[in-house]
């Protein structure tokens, strides 16, 4: 472990590997890649499958045993506590990760672009850690809280399941929009992102979001845009950052969904129209 408290490898096991039981001073957060299998563990045991992800705690004594056809390649994260004691926002984070992930228990990524987002900066870590570049304490350290916001995300949503019929990777598109939407984006990337063609994605989008694809790109960006006004006072910067090119088409889409100007607005307060889209 160095001296920065944060570490990852990337484990592929061979066919009839086995791991004698083993445990360690930090914490562990293991992605399966690939394969099937199970850990065993002073938790318990638990079934693993890819994409979902186990957590073990400093001092858990734990082996992963592989299924005899299809053995687990497993992705690593290594977490000292001594490195998310500060500031006060990782520490917090930390604390709200272990408090709602039960030790020895699995969680699932539930879609596709999640899970690649995971796993590039997951490999972005790994390159830090190989180098020996300036800020590489930094970049590690930055790299280990983005993935680790991201479990946390995942451990809060872990309960929610998609409704009968739905596409397998439709959650994939929003979760695409959710991440980009200040950028431009083409419904045929969406559709293909949620393995449909066109016309059924755009027909589902309205049936699941009651909006078009336009509409909810368009309250997400004015959701940023009153964040970003609030924190700056700045209306053209917050309309620019939020990814309108067109400020007064801004100004127009901002009184259409709030009822007040952008101006009325940081005089009063937040108006109506301000809760996030719901699926």
């Amino acid at each position: 472990m160095p001296e920065f408290g944060i570490s990852a490898f990337t484990s592929p096991h061979a066919p009839g590997f086995f791991m004698p039981p083993a445990k360690h001073p930090f914490h562990e957060f293991t992605l399966v890649e690939a394969g099937r299998g199970a850990v065993h563990s002073s938790h318990g045991e638990r079934e693993l499958a890819a994409g979902c992800v186990v957590r073990l705690p400093p001092g858990a004594a734990h082996r992963f045993v592989d299924a005899a056809d299809d053995p687990l390649t497993l992705s690593v994260l290594c977490v000292d506590d001594r490195s998310c004691a500060a500031p006060e926002g990782v520490a917090r984070l930390w604390r709200d990760l272990l408090g709602g992930w039960t030790a020895g228990s699995v969680v699932q990524f539930a879609n596709s672009y999640e899970l690649t987002a995971y796993r590039r900066v997951f490999r972005q870590l790994i390159m830090e850690l190989g180098r020996d570049l300036p800020g590489r304490a930094a970049m590690v350290h930055a790299c280990a809280v983005q993935l680790l916001t991201g479990l946390h995300r995942l451990t809060v949503r872990r309960h929610e399941t998609p409704a009968a019929g739905e596409p397998r990777d439709f959650a994939a598109s929003l979760a695409l929009i959710e991440d980009r939407f200040i950028e431009p984006l083409k419904i045929e990337d969406l559709a293909q992102r949620a393995g449909m063609s066109y016309r059924s994605f755009t027909a589902h989008f309205r049936r699941k979001t009651g909006l078009t694809v336009t509409q909810y790109v368009t309250r997400l960006r004015l959701q940023l845009a009153r964040r970003r006004m609030q924190e700056t006072g700045n209306i053209v910067g917050a309309a620019l950052e939020a990814g309108f090119r067109d400020v007064s088409h801004f100004y127009r889409m901002f009184k259409r969904e709030s009822g007040v100007t952008p101006q009325e607005f940081l005089r009063n307060g937040r108006p109506r129209g301000d809760a996030p889209p719901r699926c």
